[in-house]
């Protein structure tokens, strides 16, 4: 009796196969990768991501937080490559930025200071104040906060999201509900270049292209470095763009764990204002202008 229990849906069995087949590899896809499909997984979906954005026009505001300023100064830094930079410390400084990319080609203007163009892996600073113009291979532009924001998370301007986790290892993966994967990993060629904070520990949404929510990047000893935080909106289907990003800056403070009591060194912000335009006609010109943008604010943007 109980073979012909078994025996009897035999055909309703056929017809599920398919279908139960189905789930399991759609399953294997997103649940049971194997630890060296996560980290490619996770690259071609972000890749892929900005690819569907062939041109973008935005305007954004980055607003800098430091408790430990009590007013405004100016300080003057050495650079890599020779020569200085001077940067302007307050308690609160915000810049409108006029961002123009043509596919990985871009253009970032901080509102009547500078812009900074990259054009087939040539890096142009251009200081309108000054009118002093700097033009270097990328590889050799210095160390500065990324200006991409499609490249948010990574190490600077030279090593975005995508480069530093293509240089990276993984060490761990935790799979959660709701589609987020935890990976921790560690970059050894950033560790050989004497960089404290290889190791770094994303948070990833598979039901966004797998764009990272969180990247914390850790010392050595294991205290954070730095910790940024993303928000998205839905520019195109099933196509993310930023809509807010903020970095906390651990600086000398040495901090294990985040909380709400956590004090920060510093805090910078960027966020989209207006709307932003997408797969629009940009012309080269608009890509390598050095003079600044004359974009009147309109009570939206505000």
């Amino acid at each position: 009796m109980a073979r012909s229990n078994y025996l009897a849906p035999v055909s309703c069995l056929v017809l599920l196969a398919p279908f139960l087949f189905l789930i399991e590899f759609c399953q294997g896809q997103t649940h049971d990768l194997r630890d060296d499909q996560i980290l490619p997984t996770a690259i071609d979906a972000i890749t892929a991501n900005y690819a569907k954005l062939t041109t973008i026009r935005a305007k954004l505001y980055s607003v800098i937080l430091d408790p430990k300023v009590d007013k405004a100064q100016i300080r003057t830094f050495p650079l890599e490559i020779g020569g200085v930079v001077n940067f302007t410390e307050a308690p609160r400084i915000a810049t409108r930025v006029y961002f123009t990319a043509k596919g990985q080609d871009y253009r970032h203007e901080r509102q009547g200071r500078a812009v900074s163009i990259l054009q087939d892996g040539v890096f142009t600073q251009h200081n309108f104040k000054t009118n002093r113009t700097q033009t270097r291979p990328l590889s050799e532009s210095g160390s500065m906060v990324e200006l991409d924001p499609r490249t948010f998370g990574g190490r600077d301007q030279r090593y975005g999201l995508v480069e530093l986790m293509n240089e990276s290892q993984l060490i761990s993966a935790e799979f959660q509900d709701g589609g987020i994967v935890t990976i921790e990993t560690r970059a050894e060629a950033a560790a050989e270049r004497g960089r404290s904070s290889a190791t770094h520990r994303y948070t990833l949404d598979r039901e966004r292209n797998w764009l990272p929510t969180r990247v914390i990047a850790l010392h050595e000893d294991g205290l954070i470095a730095t910790v940024t935080e993303f928000e998205y909106d839905e520019v195109l289907p099933n196509t993310w763009f930023i809509k807010q990003v903020t970095t906390n800056y651990a600086g000398r403070y040495e901090i294990r764990e985040i909380s709400p009591e956590v004090q920060w060194s510093q805090t910078h912000l960027v966020y989209t204002f207006g709307q932003p335009e997408f797969n629009v006609l940009i012309s080269d010109s608009e890509l390598t202008s050095l003079k600044p943008f004359a974009i009147e604010e309109t009570e939206s943007d505000r």
